[in-house]
């Protein structure tokens, strides 16, 4: 098909359709730009974008093939794709591969093409964790079979050149002629991203991400798909040219469903080309996916892209109750309190209800909660503090981060001190009309420090117990629940089953009110049988006053509420596989459970997940608190417990456990990844989740952030509550993959406690190396609690095991980590012994990232031993170090250390230049405890300059005073002296 035929067949199929050239461009996901130009001729267009509008006009098979082979050289040879589902092609005919081990193993040492992979790490890949005895042999014999389909022309028993047997693996070499992801690299190389983005046909190894779909070179891959997406994005915004990016930011938004930077650009780029409605469309579709998968709202940047999305105001109230019924009283005392409210200056009216369980407190906070929400423009916090949960009551840490995340601040700007969180969130809602509901409190100690400070706020708090001292001395007006009384329990059935039904059954209905004793929790599940069952209500009063069980919470508070009985025929009426899975939710750990975490218990898909999920809560067994997340009230949780110890075989109940924690360890550890993507791989490597595990997919750190707030009360609670039902192995892992966070996050507390449930795990498993990581990890915790003698002790353990299984990097982190500490003391000369030996371990062990560390840290050891001069050298090579692995965070301390080597030399002006140079860096990546530190540094730099420090040292008390750092006092000193 010569000259433009090509662009001419396109342009006549286009116009014969009726689709103008933009129609068409936005049909087939090809830049509109590149439409025109393959039309006029003016460029030679790419097989796929010809296949993809060949497809779009409605070609037949035979004409869309001509066109392709028009423009698509025919190869000759083995060729082999894997930017999309595996394919292999010999001389561009099809090659039909149907092992599915052998396809696994093609595909993963073409991922890792020029890499050697090893046999251990192939027989990992393809079998799990229950490999068969023969799997070296196995592996052996798939690697004999792939030689004869890559190489069918080489003699028996030669060596292969494409496949490659190494002493410890194989490795697969394969050219860019030969190997789509190797012209790939050679493209981006070269900086063509749009020919290189256009090979994707889809995820990589999309049809065998099953087994290999977490596999760290994987994940590699993918994020390197986005950065190159990311960088088109970036060039075509920024040349005038936002179309050219628009279908590869489709196709890589496809794939990336949770990815905001890549929906962002996708947003900018379709409203720069004029798509206002598909820009708001593509907008609406990420900020309605985050909520369901991940209960987040857009980022900062993502809301931006969008100028006319509106602000972020806290919204956090849970659904109401559809037909709430009676409790005018209790409304009334409510209504009247709130117009009591910012009558008096500096006092915050807060209400407290009280009543036993299942008596109606939520139902009725949240119905009036909604009902006045209008009055409070401000927003609506809301928080579930868990006051009776078998888990224990939710920290006062947990609440107050989640209402600051729901206040806007972002993850880098959250204070490292609960007091200071709490001084935040107060000042965020200082003068503002705010509603802050506090459910489910344990007692008041739990309930104060939440209160909100100012007058213009209203907080309403539910408890089972009476809260006194919250009357007695904060002011606290209690509004005490009963059971309802006979009018109102038949109104609320009325509500949920009708009243011509009641109506034509008075006897029975009068038979139901009595029996559920006027307990709104009863009620509302009988209500659900009634309408799902059509039975008449005198069968449901037969059963429900026929049977002698009770539920023991509630046999000592009225002998006449037979709830288990409307429990246990709720659960009845349930569908086989719906009432399987509220049996296994017994075995969660947590009061809320996403839907992934339930798919993964049950081993189901999501999708059937959520269905079964949606007919629990329709049955009143479970109620949706955000998009994807789910509680159930306490007594229910105690139901299923009892009926998944009665009706799942332990065989059942351990299998269940294993995929609940292979989902937080697998979807933890991606976001751990994601937080710390520099950290030196698990020491117990990471097997692929059981079958059936659900993973949660996490696009980015802000996610990955957001996935471990939501899910640590359960991570937590599984490691106290699954020592026996789960492996070792997978125990250890959980306190691994949680270190990043709960260290960023200052959770010193629960760091140590994570750790000593590893360091058990460890000492089970009699694995010397987790135990020394296990040991050096609480070390680290005690040491940023300031208790050095606990973390000397647990250093030196650490080091000896260390040194026994002769790992290097692990002796040399020790060492460092010992450095601090003696730096801390004030013993520079100790230090200094340690990070020089911490040195030599690093380098012996070909660790970059802890030379570069360890070369800064002997310069700031030189500095404090009056050595300035020498520390220069040291950090112009921890600078070019850092540099070189790309280590920003490394780079600025290097940067803020030659500062101070220079300050003390008396080189102010040189300094001043070094520590701007840091403070750029660490404000990039935002960390500013340092920030301020280097700061501080630059203040004292200008003073003895002969200049004023004043404006350095003021930035400096602001982030440290945010921080509540009790730096800040020092910092206070300088400036009331100067």
């Amino acid at each position: 098909m010569p000259g433009n035929s090509v662009g001419e067949a396109l342009r006549e199929h286009r116009l014969r359709a009726g689709l103008t050239q933009r129609e068409l461009a936005a049909r087939a996901g090809v830049g509109l730009r590149s439409l025109r130009d393959i039309e006029q001729g003016r460029a030679r267009p790419r097989a796929r974008s010809v296949q993809r509008l060949a497809d779009a006009v409605g070609m037949s098979a035979a004409e869309r093939d001509a066109l392709l082979a028009a423009v698509r050289p025919a190869r000759s040879g083995f060729w082999l794709g894997v930017l999309g589902p595996l394919v292999v092609r010999r001389d561009d005919e099809p090659v039909p591969v149907t092992s599915a081990r052998q396809r696994q193993l093609l595909g993963l040492l073409a991922v890792h093409n020029g890499q050697t992979v090893g046999v251990h790490d192939i027989v990992d890949a393809l079998w799990g964790e229950d490999p068969p005895r023969t799997g070296r042999h196995q592996v052996h014999v798939l690697i004999g079979r792939l030689r004869a389909l890559i190489e069918p022309e080489r003699p028996a028993g030669a060596p292969g050149h494409a496949l490659v047997a190494e002493d410890s693996g194989y490795r697969l070499r394969l050219d860019e002629h030969r190997l789509d992801l190797a012209a790939f690299d050679r493209m981006l190389e070269q900086a063509r991203y749009e020919e290189a983005l256009d090979l994707w046909r889809g995820p990589a190894l999309a049809d065998l991400r099953d087994r290999l779909g977490h596999h760290p070179t994987l994940v590699a891959l993918d994020r390197r798909r986005v950065a190159a997406t990311l960088a088109l994005a970036d060039g075509a915004d920024g040349a005038g040219q936002p179309e050219r990016a628009v279908p590869l930011l489709q196709r890589a938004a496809h794939d990336e469903p949770l990815h905001e930077g890549l929906h962002e650009r996708l947003v900018r780029a379709l409203l720069g080309q004029g798509e206002q409605a598909a820009a708001r469309e593509a907008y609406e579709r990420i900020r309605a996916r985050l909520a369901e998968e991940l209960g987040i709202a857009p980022g900062p940047e993502l809301r931006a892209a969008l100028p006319e999305a509106p602000p972020l105001v806290p919204a956090q109230l849970p659904a109401g109750i559809a037909a709430f019924a009676g409790r005018r009283p209790e409304l009334e005392r409510l209504d009247a309190l709130l117009a009591e409210s910012g009558r008096h200056p500096g006092a915050v009216v807060i209400a407290t209800i009280g009543g036993t369980a299942g008596v109606g407190k939520t139902a009725l906070a949240l119905h009036w909660a909604h009902r006045v929400a209008a009055r409070f423009p401000d927003g609506q916090l809301y928080v579930n503090l868990q006051g009776f949960d078998d888990a224990g009551p939710m920290a006062t840490a947990e609440a107050v981060r989640g209402f600051l995340d729901s206040l806007g601040v972002p993850p880098g700007r959250i204070p490292a001190t609960l007091q200071a969180q709490l001084g935040l969130y107060r000042s965020l809602v200082a003068g503002k009309r705010v509603l802050v509901v506090l459910d489910n409190a344990r007692d008041a100690e739990q309930v104060r420090p939440l209160l909100p400070g100012t007058p213009t706020a209203f907080a309403v708090v539910t408890s089972r117990n009476l809260l006194s001292a919250l009357v007695a001395l904060d002011g606290a007006h209690p509004v005490a629940l009963q059971a309802m009384p006979t009018g109102d329990a038949r109104e609320l059935l009325a509500g949920r089953i009708g009243r011509r039904r009641l109506a034509a059954e008075p006897d029975a209905a009068e038979r139901i009110v009595g029996a559920c004793a006027g307990l709104p929790l009863a009620l509302g599940i009988t209500a659900a049988r009634a309408r799902q069952t059509g039975f008449d209500l005198s069968t449901l009063a037969d059963e429900l006053t026929d049977s002698r069980e009770r539920l023991d919470a509630l046999d000592t508070w009225n002998a006449g509420a037979s709830v288990r009985a409307v429990f246990s025929w709720s659960y009845a009426a349930l569908g086989t596989p719906a009432a399987r899975l509220f049996r296994l939710l017994g075995l969660h750990p947590g009061p809320e459970v996403t839907a992934s975490a339930a798919a993964s218990l049950a081993g189901l898909s999501l999708t059937t997940t959520r269905r079964l999920l949606a007919e629990l809560a329709h049955a009143n067994l479970l109620t949706e608190l955000r998009p994807g997340r789910f509680g159930t009230h306490d007594l229910l949780r105690a139901h299923a417990a009892e009926l998944v110890d009665a009706h799942e075989p332990e065989p059942e109940r351990r299998a269940a456990v294993a995929r609940l924690l292979d989902h937080y360890v697998h979807t933890a550890h991606a976001a751990e990844r994601h937080l710390h993507p520099a950290r030196d791989p698990m020491p117990i490597p990471l097997r692929p989740a059981v079958t059936g595990t659900t993973v949660d997919p996490l696009a980015d750190a802000r996610q990955s952030m957001a996935w471990l707030e939501v899910n640590l009360r359960p991570l937590l609670a599984a490691m106290r509550q699954f020592p026996r039902a789960a492996s070792d192995e997978r125990l250890w892992q959980l306190a691994w993959v949680l270190d990043t966070f709960l260290n960023r996050g200052g959770r010193w507390t629960d760091r140590l406690v994570v750790w000593q449930a590893g360091l058990d795990a460890a000492r089970r498993l009699e694995n010397g190396l987790a135990e020394a990581h296990a040991q050096r990890n609480i070390a680290g915790g005690h040491a940023r609690l300031g208790e050095f003698d606990a973390a000397r002790k647990h250093f030196k353990l650490a080091l000896e095991r260390f040194t026994h299984a002769g790992d290097l990097a692990g002796q040399a982190q020790t060492h460092h980590n010992l450095g601090f500490v003696s730096q801390r003391s004030g013993q520079f000369d100790r230090a200094l012994e340690h990070v020089r030996e911490s040195l030599r371990l690093f380098r012996a062990a070909g660790n970059r990232w802890g030379e570069a560390e360890a070369l800064n840290a002997v310069a700031w050891c030189h500095i404090h031993l009056g050595r300035p001069e020498e520390a220069l050298a040291w950090c112009a090579e921890s600078l070019e170090s850092n540099r070189a692995i790309a280590n920003p965070e490394g780079e600025a301390h290097a940067w803020d250390t030659l500062g101070l080597a220079q300050h003390h030399l008396g080189r102010y002006a040189e300094a001043a230049r070094s520590y701007q140079r840091g403070l750029t860096l660490l404000r990039e990546i935002g960390d500013r405890y340092h920030e301020a530190e280097t700061l501080v540094r630059l203040g004292d730099n200008a003073q003895a300059a002969g200049a004023s420090g004043a404006a350095d040292w003021r930035e400096a008390l602001r982030i440290l005073t945010d921080l509540d750092n009790p730096v800040a006092d020092a910092v206070r000193s300088r400036l009331a002296s100067n």
